[in-house]
C-alpha cells in the first residue's frame, strides 16, 4: 500500500490540480510495480476515479477503479439473484425496518 500524501478530497482533484495529482499517483504506482512487484493497482478511494483512464494508459499493469467495480458487482448480484449468505449474516431477531424507513422520509 502506498500513499501520495494528499487528502482524498474530490474538490482538490477537480481544482485544476489533476496533472499534479495524476503524476503523484503514477509515481507511487510505478514504485509499487517496480519495488513491491505489484501486478495490479487498485485505487484506494473513489475520489481518484478521474485518474483511472490516465493511469491505465501510462502503467504496465491493470488499474482497478473501486467505484466502478462496486457498481458492477452490485449489478451482477441483482442480475444473477445472488445475495449475502444468510448463514454468515442472518436476519436480525428483531427487525428495525420502521426505524430505517422513518429516517428516509
Amino acid at each position: 500500500m502506498r500513499s501520495i500524501d494528499t487528502r482524498p478530497d474530490l474538490a482538490e482533484l477537480l481544482a485544476g490540480k489533476e496533472e499534479v495529482i495524476f503524476k503523484k499517483l503514477e509515481s507511487e504506482a510505478l514504485k509499487a510495480i517496480e519495488e513491491d512487484k505489484a501486478d495490479v493497482i487498485v485505487l484506494g478511494s473513489t475520489t481518484m476515479h478521474q485518474s483511472h483512464a490516465f493511469l491505465q494508459q501510462v502503467l504496465p499493469v491493470p488499474v482497478i477503479n473501486p467505484g466502478l467495480i462496486s457498481y458492477k458487482l452490485c449489478e451482477m448480484f441483482l442480475e444473477t439473484g445472488l445475495c449475502h449468505s444468510e448463514r454468515a449474516f442472518p436476519a436480525p431477531q428483531q427487525p428495525n425496518d420502521d426505524l430505517v424507513l422513518s429516517r428516509n422520509n
